[in-house]
């Protein structure tokens, strides 16, 4: 099944003046998977399911059993960030994304800008993994925006 996520996260903005503002955001995110030896739950089952400790086996080889219990905390991933707005034209970020040992392992930084120019903005990040061999170090990302609200 595609995966579900619950997400939630709240964000502070500073106003300095009519120029300058500074946004601090986070957010945690929770897979809504329910996951066994014997298969997934269905979706719709998960949503509520998934919200108990899952058991990883560590096991290296059969002569004896190391299982981790990682509890529903540490199952969420979080990610943090601060933006800093010059005159809502251009833009600077950075964040951090952080996600247990157990439950995946990813971490890293992202430092990104952007620019507005009437309906027209562009976007830029690159993320510098903190972990060895990540397929996500050293990305890229660019998006092109169009705001026909106004």
């Amino acid at each position: 099944p595609i995966p579900t996520n619950f997400r939630f996260g709240t964000g502070l903005s500073f106003a300095f003046d009519e120029f300058n503002s500074l946004n601090f955001v986070v957010d945690f995110n929770k897979d809504l998977i329910d996951r066994d030896s014997t298969g997934s739950a269905s979706w719709y089952k998960a949503i509520f399911s998934s919200w108990k400790p899952i058991e990883i086996d560590l096991t290296v080889n059969d002569d004896e059993d190391d299982v981790e219990k990682v509890g529903v905390f540490r199952q969420l991933t979080i990610g943090g960030g601060l933006e800093y707005w010059y005159n809502k034209l251009f833009a600077l970020r950075g964040g951090y994304f952080y996600e247990d040992p157990y439950n995946g392992n990813r971490k890293f930084l992202t430092l990104g800008a952007g620019i507005r120019y009437n309906i027209i903005g562009v976007d830029f990040s690159y993320i510098y993994a903190l972990e060895e061999d990540s397929p996500l170090a050293n990305t890229m990302r660019f998006s092109l925006l169009l705001n026909f609200a106004g």
